[in-house]
């Protein structure tokens, strides 16, 4: 993740198919999902082709898979998902 956020600083809108292959892949990870939606909504316009994908992502109610061992800390780490997803939908649609 951290050269995806590289990769779109460096190259801009020319990386993004590439980009828009690979990250909305890891929208349901537990670790990788939180970082590849700061990346996306940073691309902003350019990431309009995932909304459809995002939408669906944030309509599931989506729990994510990890465990921390508190149901607790687990709310929030899918609220805090949730959160970070529906403002990156916000970036991208402008």
């Amino acid at each position: 993740m951290d050269t995806a956020g590289a990769l779109w600083q460096h190259e801009g809108p020319t990386a993004a198919d590439e980009l828009l292959d690979l990250l909305p892949r890891y929208l349901s990870d537990d670790l990788h999902g939180r970082r590849a939606l700061p990346v996306l909504a940073a691309m902003g316009p350019h990431a309009r082709p995932i909304l459809d994908r995002l939408d669906r992502f944030i309509a599931s109610g989506h729990r994510l898979p990890g465990t921390i061992g508190d149901d607790d800390a687990e709310l929030r780490a899918d609220e805090m998902m949730l959160a970070a997803a529906i403002a990156a939908r916000e970036r991208i649609a402008g």
